[in-house]
């Protein structure tokens, strides 16, 4: 089932800019069929699955296909719980990447037994959870779009998200002319699209990397893009591969909780939702 929207609560030195780029990225390819918070990521539920693999030492399941994302780039990995046809549930205290390409270990309450081999199984989502970290996560690359800056660093979490920003000494707007651009940025219900392209794209276009120490691992045939309004003039694009809001109207209120300094030139940035 899709889960209806939550309703909105009571919701840089250098002026930003629009990302450019040598050419427009091409569409090409598309998740893997295993990774089905790709496929549906609005859907809370998967009503079947298969467990192919057990990992006892580590209390966790593989299933033939995952609803629950597994933690990596910043965001946590989805909880929720498993059930069987028989009645049966499982809770799912955490989900991270397993050793094998497109595979997610999840990692079940140590109080309850791990499935059979060859179960069936649906799977929930504690989409409360996923949908505060998406909506979270949309606000982030929104604060990118709103701070001309380099990021260091970052984390994403149902409450409270951050990223660490390298000024080169420039001053940082207040908190609250970023929290006025954020949802000034929000409420123009800009849309989110997630989409693959060729890494050709990536060499040519190096800036779209906001982040000055990790680059896009390249273990995959394509790059993944998150693109945050219209393809002619988009407000950030990206590389992603985190789980994101639909529309930025999606985003409740935000607000800059404060403002700390890291080290002589890194600026902390942490945003809530107010």
């Amino acid at each position: 089932m899709t889960p209806p929207h939550s309703p909105r609560p009571p919701h840089a030195p250098h002026a930003p800019h629009a990302p450019h780029s040598s050419h427009s990225p091409h569409p090409c390819h598309s998740p893997h069929p295993s990774l089905a918070f790709y496929h549906k990521p609005f859907e809370s539920s998967l009503p079947q699955s298969t467990v192919v693999h057990h990992d006892t030492e580590k209390h966790a399941v593989q299933l033939d296909v995952s609803l629950f994302f597994p933690k990596g780039g910043g965001q946590p990995g989805d909880k929720g719980h498993l059930s069987s046809s028989l009645g049966h549930a499982f809770r799912v205290i955490e989900t991270l990447k397993g050793q094998e390409p497109h595979s997610c270990l999840l990692y079940l309450h140590p109080d309850d037994p791990l499935p059979p081999l060859g179960e069936n199984l649906a799977q929930h989502i504690d989409w409360t959870f996923r949908q505060a970290v998406m909506a979270m996560h949309t606000s982030l690359h929104l604060l990118c779009a709103t701070l001309a800056f380099s990021v260091t660093g970052g984390s994403i979490s149902p409450e409270k998200s951050r990223l660490d920003f390298d000024t080169q000494g420039q001053p940082m707007p207040h908190k609250d002319e970023i929290s006025e651009k954020l949802n000034n940025l929000a409420q123009k219900n800009l849309t989110v699209t997630p989409f693959y392209t060729d890494w050709e794209f990536l060499d040519l276009n190096p800036h779209i990397v906001r982040t000055l120490s990790v680059q896009p691992p390249r273990n995959s045939e394509s790059l993944r893009l998150v693109r945050i309004g219209p393809e002619h003039a988009p407000v950030d694009l990206q590389p992603c591969g985190g789980t994101h809001v639909a529309s930025t109207k999606d985003i409740p209120t935000l607000k800059v909780a404060k403002i700390e300094n890291k080290g002589q030139l890194n600026k902390r940035v942490t945003i809530v939702f107010s």
